[in-house]
């Protein structure tokens, strides 16, 4: 398996949430459970991006946050049906919703990958197309000899 690109740290999982609740929790189990939550957003990624990224916004940086903060609870017993604190299964899901669009290419992250052409936030390997069919909106072959309504000739 390739080497993972890690968009937070382990002490990124202490920030935004009740401190007492990583209280106790390795930070080879939070360096794991954000190269998980980085392999997942990868795949999301994939789609529109050519990975490795080579920059990636505070977007990404706080997807991979909280998924891995979830991954890190649910292996500690949190149940998230329980309704002790649902922000965090919200923020999860709103991770995935996020990931889901930029996959789709309705949403573009703040990143910039690694292809040859990439530009910061547009996707490098997203193919160009270009349509050299008519669509009838040119004067050329009017049958009146006029131009075309919205052409301007």
């Amino acid at each position: 398996m390739p080497p993972v690109t890690a968009y937070a740290v382990a002490a990124d999982l202490d920030t935004g949430i009740n401190a007492a609740a990583m209280t106790g929790v390795p930070t080879q189990t939070k360096t794991d459970n954000i190269d998980a939550a980085s392999r997942l957003i990868d795949s999301f990624l994939r789609a529109q991006f050519t990975l490795p990224l080579t920059q990636v916004g505070s977007d990404v940086k706080r997807a991979c946050i909280h998924i891995a903060t979830y991954y890190v609870l649910v292996g500690r017993g949190y149940n998230p049906d329980a309704g002790a604190d649902p922000g965090i299964r919200q923020r999860y899901e709103e991770a995935l919703a996020l990931l889901s669009l930029v996959s789709a290419g309705k949403a573009v992250p703040d990143i910039t990958d690694s292809s040859p052409e990439a530009a910061e936030g547009r996707p490098g390997s997203r193919p160009t197309v270009i349509s050299s069919s008519s669509r009838g909106f040119s004067s050329r072959g009017n049958p009146n000899g006029g131009g075309w309504p919205f052409t301007g000739s």
